[in-house]
């Protein structure tokens, strides 16, 4: 399955639980969430800029991954480095919660 278009945050949205959270870790050694991002269109909105933002520095190899039992990607970037870890879990069609990790340590 394939996801909505770039910047077409409703039909992110339509995809997202009302009470989606997203959780990140950085590990704060680089950028990632420093507090969980609550709702639908908060979520849509920060996905949408973060990809907007990843997109700018250059092409990115994504991994469809099973990632401790649920469905997730992986990114590395041209050198082949892990750029981060995605997972989201799904409850009645609709995605519940998305973890990124972007920790170096845990990469």
């Amino acid at each position: 399955m394939r996801g909505p278009a770039a910047g077409d945050l409703a039909a992110l949205e339509a995809m997202l639980a009302a009470d989606v959270v997203l959780y990140g870790d950085g590990g704060g050694k680089v950028k990632a969430a420093t507090e969980p991002v609550v709702g639908a269109a908060a979520v849509a909105r920060f996905v949408d800029e973060i990809t907007r933002a990843r997109r700018s520095r250059g092409t990115f190899d994504l991994a469809l991954v099973t990632v401790n039992g649920q469905p997730g990607r992986v990114l590395r970037d041209a050198a082949d480095r892990v750029w981060d870890v995605l997972s989201i879990e799904v409850v009645a069609g609709r995605i519940e919660a998305i973890r990124i990790v972007r920790n170096p340590d845990k990469l």
